[in-house]
Order: C-alpha cells, then sequence, then structure tokens
C-alpha cells in the first residue's frame, strides 16, 4: 500500500531535483527570483526556508505547484531498483535524470491511487529468477526463465495478443512518459512489489511490444539489482541489456513454436510471420539467429534485402498492425469519478505536481477527462475495492 510522509515547511531536495530538471543553474535561478546563489544553496539544503513570496516565485519560474515544494510524495516502500535504460550509454546523462523524476512521479500516482482501489498484484515474478545479480544470466537459463513466465500466466506456446494489458492484467504499472527522446524507447525498476515502466509511445506497435517485454525482461532477470551492485560494476548495465533482449525475444517468440513456424528469411514468409507473432522482420530474423536456424550470411543478406527495400525504419505491416497503450491508471482514475469518490481538481491537489505531466503520465489528455466513463475489468482480477479515506469499503 502506499504511503506519504507528513508535510513540512519546505522541502529542499524537491527543489534541487526540479531545478535539474528544469535545466537551470543556482546561478541562472537566483537570477530569476531575485535573491543570491548561497541563498539557493542553503535552501536546497535545508539550512533555510524561502518566504511565501519566494516560494511563489520559485514555483513560478520552475513551472510547478507551490505544494510540491512543501509536501511529500507518495511512495511504494520496499527495495528499489536502479532505473533500467534501453541505450543507456547514448543517453545524456540531464534526459537519464528527467526520466528517472518522472518514474519517481508515476510511482506517486499510482501509490496514491493505490489508498483507494485494490490494483491486480505480480504474484510469483520475483520468484522465477533467483540468480546473483553480479553474475551474467546464460542464454539456455533466459530462455527458461521466460518459458517459466508463460507458464506462470498460462500463455501457452502462441501469440500474446496484447503484451501491454497482458503485464497490467499482472500488477505492473505502466506510464507514458510526457517528454521523448530519439535514444529512449522505455526505461523499467522495480520498487517494493511493483514493477514501473516508463514508455515512450512514438514508435510503431510492434516496437513497443518488444520494448514492454524488454522491460519485463529486466523485472524478471534483474529485480535484486541494487545501486551498490551498479556502483560495483558500471559495465553491468551492458550485460543487463543483451540478457533483457533476449528474455524479450523468447518471451514473445518461445523457441518449440518458433523453431517449427520459421523457414526462410525470404520477405513475404517473414511478413507472414510478423502478422502473426507481431513482432518486427527484424526482430524475427535475430530470434533465428539465435537459435542457430541461420548463419550469419543468411542474417546480412536479409539487412542488405532490407536495405535496398528502404525497409530498415519502416517495414510492411507496421501501419497496420494497431498500436498498444497502457489503460490501468487512466480506468482506475475514471472508476474514482464515476463513483463520486474523488473529482479531477481533487486528484490534482492530492498530487503535488504539473497537471499536464499527470495526465501524461495517466495517459490521457486533459480534455478527455470530459467523459468519464470507461470499462472497469482490466483494473483488476478481482472485485473492484473502492476505499474511502479511512479504510472503509465503498
Amino acid at each position: 500500500m502506499g504511503r506519504r510522509a507528513k508535510d513540512v515547511d519546505f522541502i529542499g531536495s524537491h527543489l534541487a531535483e526540479i531545478r535539474r530538471f528544469r535545466e537551470k543553474s543556482q546561478i541562472d535561478l537566483a537570477a530569476e527570483i531575485g535573491v543570491s546563489r548561497e541563498m539557493i544553496r542553503q535552501y536546497e539544503s535545508g539550512q533555510k526556508h524561502p518566504s511565501r513570496e519566494v516560494l511563489l516565485r520559485i514555483a513560478g519560474v520552475l513551472q510547478m505547484p507551490m505544494t510540491y515544494f512543501t509536501e511529500h510524495l507518495w511512495e511504494i516502500p520496499g527495495h528499489e531498483t536502479p532505473v533500467f535504460f534501453r541505450r543507456q550509454k547514448k543517453t545524456p546523462a540531464p534526459v537519464r535524470d528527467g526520466l528517472m523524476v518522472y518514474h519517481r512521479w508515476l510511482e506517486n500516482i499510482f501509490a496514491f491511487l493505490e489508498t483507494y482501489i485494490q490494483f491486480p498484484e505480480f504474484p510469483g515474478l520475483w520468484a522465477v529468477c533467483e540468480a546473483d545479480p553480479r553474475d551474467a544470466v546464460e542464454p539456455d537459463d533466459i530462455e527458461d526463465y521466460a518459458n517459466h513466465t508463460r507458464l506462470r500466466w498460462n500463455l501457452g506456446l502462441g501469440p500474446i495478443s496484447n503484451v501491454m494489458l497482458l503485464l497490467e492484467k499482472y500488477g505492473v504499472i505502466i506510464g507514458s512518459s510526457p517528454t521523448h527522446h530519439q535514444t529512449i524507447d522505455a526505461c523499467s525498476r522495480r520498487k517494493g512489489p511493483r514493477g514501473l515502466i516508463l514508455l515512450t509511445l512514438s514508435k510503431t506497435a510492434v516496437r513497443h511490444r518488444f520494448d514492454v517485454a524488454h522491460e519485463l525482461g529486466h523485472l524478471v532477470l534483474h529485480h535484486q539489482v541494487t545501486y551498490d551492485d551498479l556502483l560495483a560494476d558500471p559495465g553491468g548495465f551492458d550485460r543487463w541489456e543483451k540478457e533483457a533482449n533476449r528474455f524479450a525475444s523468447a518471451f514473445l517468440m518461445p523457441q518449440e513454436s518458433f523453431v517449427r513456424e520459421f523457414s526462410s528469411t525470404n520477405p513475404q514468409s517473414l511478413i507472414r510471420l510478423k502478422s502473426r507473432w507481431k513482432v518486427s522482420m527484424q526482430a524475427l530474423v535475430e530470434r533465428a539467429f539465435s537459435l542457430q536456424l541461420i548463419d550469419d550470411t543468411d542474417r546480412q543478406r536479409f539487412h542488405q534485402t532490407m536495405r535496398q527495400k528502404g525497409w530498415n525504419f519502416r517495414e510492411p505491416l507496421d501501419d497496420e498492425i494497431p498500436s498498444e497503450v497502457p489503460t490501468m491508471l487512466a480506468k482506475a482514475v475514471n472508476l474514482l469519478f464515476r463513483q463520486g469518490i474523488l473529482s479531477k481538481e481533487d486528484l490534482l491537489r492530492q498530487l503535488p505536481l504539473p497537471r499536464r505531466d499527470v495526465f501524461r503520465l495517466i495517459g490521457v489528455e486533459d480534455s478527455q477527462w470530459t467523459e468519464p466513463p470507461l470499462p472497469l475489468s482490466v483494473v483488476s482480477r478481482s472485485p473492484n475495492r473502492i476505499m474511502k479515506r479511512g479504510g472503509k469499503t465503498r
């Protein structure tokens, strides 16, 4: 269950975090609000608190509600992994820092909603892989972990119709990143009993499916990673990325089925497989190569064909396979609105975050809340439990 510490007069760490998030130096902020750099330093360290007038100026310059600087965020208690980024090395540090802030905001939104709604849980997934995160996971073991995950979720060996809804059904929290960067597809972390994934929803459907399966790989394989592990082995991210990629391939394209169905790298054959499995042609070929169904010459010939046909960045069927989007948080909020438990303004008062970012993380535009009804079935696998403040079931 989410929790939040008591409110205080001023939280200096929030000022430091959002200042960096807005890419302002202490000198920049000091000049804009009319105080010295030393005063900003003291505000951030907690040595001094700004007056209400100065706080109003800070909130205006940094485009944040005043309450962000006086209220602690809602949190999910428990073990926390680092945020796993795809393309860790290629992503600029400010972009990574910003996405880590959005991850905390996504956690804040979910932890608050969890005080009202019983969300589905993530049963048994932490027990699938208990390997020491400092050790490499062998490819055959990754295949087994992917198969075991499918077995736990009763998926059989066929294609998964909607990966995003599947993960939400089993309690993974998926948010839409309010910002987009060309090196970021998705990022994830574990916090307590929950897996949280932040997605950039600007890619093709098949890319999104692989991204989500990749992040599931991190949650299954690397849920025990600590910040100390990262400090001890800075190169660990590269290994973890390769392992998560292998997991995603094995999860989306189980070996037993894939070996039976794959025939060649002929474009028409791959297009048929893409239509059935809803993964990219490139992912199909990489899967075939990893299972030794083709050799490197076959793979190189395939890539040459893709370049010749202009399919490197836009493949056949990319515009036809429907997009998958997260819906659980939006449905949860709509449920509270429909039951009259919260209004939109109540929600925003409880979440000391920018209005626009709240709605984007949830996955809708502000204007869409004028028509709240949505189906409830995905919010929970068990009957929905809507709770009033004080813990009484409604």
